[in-house]
C-alpha cells in the first residue's frame, strides 16, 4: 500500500506525462485493432499500407506506456523524456496531417 501512496504521490508531481501516455496507449490499441482505419491518400497505395501498419499502433502503445512509467518512476531519467517527448509529438503529428487530409 505504501508502494501505491508513493507512486500516486509521484504522478501527482507529473499529471500531463500520464494524460498524453494513457491517450497514446488508447490511440495506438485503436489503431491497432482497426487494420483499415486509414483509407487516405488512395494513391500511391503504400503510404495507406504503411499507416494501417501494427507497428504505427504499437508504437504509440510503447510510447504511451513509457510515459506513464516516467510519470510514476522514482527517478525521472531526462535522456528518457527528451525521447518520448518528440516521438509523442511527432506520432500525434502524423495521425492529426493524416486525419486533416481525410477531411480536406
Amino acid at each position: 500500500m505504501a508502494r501505491l501512496k508513493k507512486a500516486a504521490s509521484r504522478l501527482q508531481n507529473s499529471p500531463l506525462h500520464a494524460i498524453v501516455g494513457l491517450d497514446l496507449v488508447v490511440t495506438g490499441m485503436i489503431l491497432l485493432t482497426h487494420h483499415q482505419y486509414f483509407f487516405w491518400p488512395p494513391w500511391p497505395e503504400w503510404i495507406t499500407a504503411v499507416e494501417n501498419n501494427i507497428v504505427v499502433g504499437l508504437i504509440g502503445i510503447v510510447t504511451g506506456f513509457d510515459m506513464i512509467y516516467w510519470a510514476v518512476s522514482p527517478k525521472k531519467s531526462i535522456n528518457l523524456n527528451r525521447k518520448l517527448i518528440p516521438t509523442a509529438s511527432a506520432y500525434f503529428t502524423l495521425l492529426a496531417v493524416t486525419e486533416f487530409l481525410h477531411g480536406f
